[in-house]
């Protein structure tokens, strides 16, 4: 502890992990997994109805061409809907939540910015792996913009991961290691040492 009996910042985000309300642990999770199930959601809507139009020779319902058209533009314009309201929602919640803890580096990069980044990252695996394994790898609009968000939220959440921990929290644990360090004057524990 600093010499003056004080804590530093970086003592003062961690006591902070205990006293955060467990609302917003629950709300960040809710967030995190909501967005991960737009993300889960979006590409089976690629395939939905396509794979039904595949075994009864393009028709959902046979000699109804309107019908077929009608049907296919709604079912897959539902499902694409439930996953775009899943990603706004999930996004749209973790924006809040960064700029709510903005200040708490630690619970930042533990709570949100690394599960933003592994959903991400599977919502990214598993839009490829629906185009290239589903659609012979033709890539329609639906993909393109699934892949665009998934990826826009894996970039920013990577960067503000890099940006919070290997520059801000450095600097606080810097700051934090100087004042610990130089109020032993000496006497206390020596860091070359250990």
């Amino acid at each position: 502890m600093p010499a003056n009996g004080s804590q530093t910042k970086y003592m003062e985000m961690l006591l902070s992990l205990d006293k955060t309300p467990q609302l917003y642990n629950i709300l960040c999770s809710c967030f995190t997994w909501i967005l991960l199930a737009g993300f889960v959601v979006i590409p089976g809507s690629f395939t939905s109805l396509r794979k039904l139009q595949a075994k009864t020779n393009g028709e959902i319902i046979p000699g109804s061409p309107a019908a077929n058209a009608i049907l296919s533009s709604v079912a897959e314009t539902s499902v694409t809907v439930i996953g775009f309201v899943c990603m706004g929602i999930g996004t749209t919640g973790a924006i809040w939540l960064g700029w709510r803890w903005r200040k708490n580096y630690v619970w930042l990069l533990n709570k949100l910015y690394m599960p933003l980044i592994l959903n991400g990252l599977a919502g990214v695996i598993s839009t490829f792996t629906n185009v290239y394994s589903q659609q012979k790898g033709e890539w329609r609009t639906q993909a393109i913009v699934a892949v665009t968000v998934e990826g826009s939220v894996l970039g920013c959440a990577a960067i503000l991961f890099g940006l919070y921990n290997f520059w801000l929290l450095d600097k606080v644990k810097d700051e934090h290691e100087e004042l610990t360090l130089g109020s032993y004057n000496g006497f206390g524990a020596d860091a070359s040492v250990a």
